[in-house]
């Protein structure tokens, strides 16, 4: 049985005038493609939703938070009352313990607001990541504080001083490099004059050379004009 080379597309379509696109117009250069690459794949592209959300899932769509600038930081929200209220648990969880006619509570990553129907008893000494005035307020008539952890950035102080020494530095530095580059160049102004010097000297050896070359001659042909004379 004979095997018989199947013919490319492009060679089956020679001779038509649409090469199976229907028309002649659509396939001319990129007109039909409809993008390259990721093109396609917007916000209100539905066309290839599919296909992105299988390579990179939900992460592909949506707003970014690094790009939208600092994040802000939440805390979990505990009132007055409710400390009343889970004053015991507390104990028990050691989040809080008795000192003497104070209570020393942790309630870090939490934010103390200052609802409460109730009195509060004793003295509290809270350490909170934030707190609202009224619950300040009312803490501190009970005869109470509030520790808040405030987390500071460290700024890097430079002194003038160093910034001047610096500057001063880079002024020598570059004063070197001028002097350094004027040496260099007074160096080959001196090798390109010793070199002009040399040539002009070699010129003039030459044309002595020469001038003697050309009285050999000359004595040698009046020898042989005496001699034919003779």
């Amino acid at each position: 049985m004979m095997r018989f080379k199947k013919r490319k597309k492009a060679t089956r379509f020679r001779g038509t005038h649409t090469h199976g696109r229907g028309g002649k117009k659509k396939a001319r250069g990129s007109g039909h493609r409809g993008g390259v690459g990721m093109a396609g794949t917007g916000k209100r592209g539905d066309q290839r939703k599919t296909y992105v959300l299988n390579l990179y899932g939900n992460d592909y769509f949506g707003k970014s938070p690094v790009l939208r600038g600092r994040v802000p930081i939440r805390y979990e929200a505990i009132n007055i009352q409710q400390i009343i209220e889970s004053l015991p648990s507390l104990i028990r969880a050691g989040k809080a313990k008795e000192v003497k006619d104070k209570v020393e509570i942790n309630l870090k990553g939490y934010k103390v607001l200052g609802d409460v129907t109730s009195k509060i008893d004793k003295k509290w000494v809270i350490n909170a990541s934030a707190v609202s005035k009224s619950a300040l307020e009312k803490i501190k008539e009970a005869g109470g504080e509030v520790i808040v952890d405030v987390k500071k950035k460290k700024k890097v102080e430079v002194k003038k001083t160093d910034k001047v020494k610096e500057k001063k530095e880079a002024k020598a530095e570059v004063k070197k490099v001028t002097a350094r580059e004027e040496k260099v160049e007074e160096k080959k102004d001196i090798v390109d004059k010793v070199k002009k010097v040399a040539a002009k000297e070699e010129k003039v050896e030459v044309k002595k050379v020469a001038v003697k070359e050309e009285k050999v001659e000359e004595k040698k042909v009046a020898v042989k004009a005496d001699k034919k004379e003779n």
